[in-house]
């Protein structure tokens, strides 16, 4: 009988213990709900921000094709005909009616070009000059917009002043941008000449909309006014109406909202509670099933056990000096980690035994290897020992780390502190081992003031130079070095440009400008920084395959200027070499070699090539296609479905095979497969 009860007393601790890890996950049972609507809404936020982003693509390029027309020689010489015999102004309108046709089969989204001569009353477009009244009557009325435009209307559409307007209507977008015409000179609104691209609403939203929006869910942009733009498909009637973005609140809706980048654009998306609600669903069955199936292991685990530990109770327990020299060291690691908590804090720190008597923390890093932080710290905590009310070392990741503890004047303690690092190094030095850089914080009031102290040290060591010599650097030398730091993207973009055409000599005056802009930080902490990025900015300016520029470390601001420069006139001279030997070929091979190489690049587009060949998109696209017989941009897809064919066939899945045929998303890319198969990826694996 008493053995029964024995037995009985095991298997009611087992259970016991069994206990807490149910508690817990009935617990996580309660909180899956509510994690898996936060991960459905941080992946619909980011297929809002793929829309965003494809949509701010799609808006760039519609505003470099307008700056682009803006400039086009053939409007300009069209207006420097306006007193000119009728043979050569019906030339001039000739070229410019061509250039606008080129416009509107290079970019696919165009529905109509327009040059609207405000002082005249009339407009060229891809069908010819005419006025506005028959342009508006006979091309925008008759195309089934929905609603009717009179030409009064269309001509108060013009912006009044220089420089670009949107105008809505019906199905269209009309991207406007006013500049003064050539002919009169005048800045007032008769006297502007306006461009105007005519965007089908449609077609933008099949590009940047349709291929995101899934399971009832909605995609549409609005100007901050709030006029509805464009929308995924199946959206019509079921926007809310709300004044100038989307509504705080919708009932049997989760509403997600970002602003373009590119325009003074929202984009929204509306997503369906019952589609989380679902999801959220399935997880909690899931959850109660793992629930169920772990209490039922646990209970045969549990009875098992009892059978075999019965009668065998071995308890083993570290000494109390183990588990106190365990604690403090945990302890002095939250403190450097997180956040000082007062009421918890406090009373690990009593706990554990620290006597902080003075109420001034600092905290210092040490780089040393790992074989030598023991003697390190011996020798280091016995000098300062007598110097300061606490010395506490703990190791803190791949680093040594030290708070130090005192009362009284902030720079002695420093002084003292720089004196009692520089005698440790000696000792270690003594023994032959070594180096050992130090990073140290400011002062702080404070036991709360560790965990910033600690975050000074660990930007502190960041800014050390590498080398084989003892260091010490204060927090206060490198603090303002981000402030003063002056290397904008602007400089950086110009520079990269300028070494890519191998103009040397105006690269060297950008890099000049560069330096004495930053003169003052070449002998701080900052010199490091500022030297990775100019080697970052020669790197992407080669237009080498392995491009790669490594600095000597410890390097004087003399000896610096002087490697940067050199590395400089080298990729200058290799790019100029390759910009020669590339104008030896016939340029759509040079188009057809560069894609065949860069295919797999998710950035590579139009654009890119043009950029790369310093070419316009425009131009770039009807070269590649007089000399090939098709499209650029229809080439590089074609090239990827080839591969992305060869991975699905291979076991890929569809996502990687996405990523390495070259495709930014899968969306895109499922889009663009099934233009060119017929089918989907999935169906195409299954064959």
């Amino acid at each position: 009988m008493k053995r029964k009860r024995s037995w009985g007393r095991w298997l009611f601790s087992y259970l016991v213990i069994l206990a807490l890890p149910l508690l817990l996950s009935v617990l996580i049972f309660f909180v899956a709900r509510s994690i898996i609507l936060r991960e459905t809404r941080e992946v619909y936020a980011a297929t809002l921000e793929q829309a965003r982003a494809e949509l701010d693509s799609e808006l760039r390029i519609i505003y470099q094709m307008l700056d682009y027309i803006t400039l086009n020689g053939s409007l300009r010489a069209f207006e420097a005909e306006a007193g000119a015999r009728d043979p050569e102004r019906h030339f001039a309108l000739y070229q410019l009616v061509s250039q606008l046709r080129d416009y509107r089969v290079v970019y696919p989204l165009l529905e109509d070009t327009l040059v609207v001569f405000n002082e005249r009353g009339t407009l060229a477009s891809t069908y010819g000059h005419m006025s506005m009244d028959l342009f508006v009557e006979t091309f925008l009325n008759a195309r089934g917009s929905g609603s009717r435009l009179s030409a009064d209307e269309f001509q108060k559409a013009m912006p009044r002043t220089v420089g670009r307007a949107l105008y809505l209507t019906g199905d269209r977008i009309l991207f406007l941008q006013s500049m003064p015409s050539g002919a009169s000179g005048s800045a007032s609104s008769a006297g502007l000449l306006t461009v105007a691209l005519v965007v089908d609403k449609a077609r933008l939203a099949e590009r940047c909309l349709d291929t995101l929006a899934s399971n009832g869910s909605i995609l549409y942009v609005t100007d901050r006014a709030g006029r509805l733009i464009c929308e995924s498909a199946g959206a019509a009637g079921r926007i809310p109406p709300a004044d100038g973005g989307l509504p705080a609140a919708l009932k049997g809706w989760l509403p997600l909202s970002t602003r373009s980048a590119a325009a003074d654009w929202d984009c929204h998306f509306l997503i369906p509670t019952a589609v989380q609600e679902s999801r959220a669903r399935q997880i909690q069955l899931v959850s109660l099933g793992g629930l169920v199936l772990c209490a039922g292991f646990g209970v045969f685990f549990s009875v098992r056990q009892t059978r075999r530990t019965y009668g065998e109770f071995h308890e083993i327990e570290l000494s109390l000096e183990d588990k106190l020299r365990l604690l403090r060291t945990y302890c002095l690691y939250t403190l450097l980690e997180k956040p000082f908590d007062p009421e918890h804090d406090g009373e690990s720190l009593r706990r554990c035994g620290f006597a902080f008597s003075g109420g001034r923390f600092m905290a210092a890093l040490f780089d040393l290897p790992d074989a030598e932080r023991t003697a390190f710290a011996r020798a280091f905590r016995a000098i300062a020992a007598g110097h300061f009310a606490a010395v506490e070392l703990t190791d803190a990741g791949p680093r040594l780390a030290a708070v130090l503890n005192w009362a009284g004047d902030d720079d002695k303690a420093l002084e003292r502190l720089d004196e009692d690092i520089e005698a440790a190094q000696r000792v270690l030095r003594e023994q032959g081992a070594g180096p050992v850089k130090a990073a140290l914080s400011g002062a702080h009031a404070g036991p709360e003031g560790i965990f910033y102290a600690a975050g000074e040290a660990r930007e502190t060591l960041r800014c050390m130079a590498g080398g084989a010599e003892d260091a010490i650097l204060h927090y206060s030398d490198v603090r303002f070095s981000g402030a003063a730091y002056r290397y904008p993207l602007e400089t950086e973009q110009k520079l990269i440009n300028l070494i890519r055409m191998g103009d040397t000599e105006a690269a060297r005056l950008v890099l000049a400008q560069t330096l004495e802009d930053n003169a003052p930080l070449l002998s701080s902490g900052a010199a490091p920084l500022l030297a990775a990025d100019l080697a970052g900015t020669l790197m992407k300016g080669s237009m080498g395959a392995s491009a790669e520029f490594r600095l000597p470390e410890r390097l004087s601001p003399k000896e610096l200027t002087a490697h940067l420069y050199a590395a400089l006139e080298k990729t200058c001279k290799s790019n100029r070499a390759m910009l020669e030997g590339k104008k030896k070929r016939r340029m759509g091979e040079q188009v057809r070699e560069y894609v065949d190489e860069h295919f797999r690049d998710p950035d590579l587009n139009i654009s890119l090539c043009a950029y790369h060949f310093n070419l316009s998109p425009a131009y770039i696209s009807a070269l590649f296609h007089e000399d090939t017989g098709r499209g650029l941009l229809d080439y590089i897809n074609s090239l990827r479905i080839e591969e992305s064919k060869k991975l699905l066939a291979a076991g890929a899945s569809i996502s990687k095979a996405a990523g390495q045929a070259g495709f930014r998303a899968a969306p895109s890319f499922i889009r663009i497969f099934r233009k060119y198969t017929g089918l989907t990826p999935g169906q195409f694996r299954e064959l």
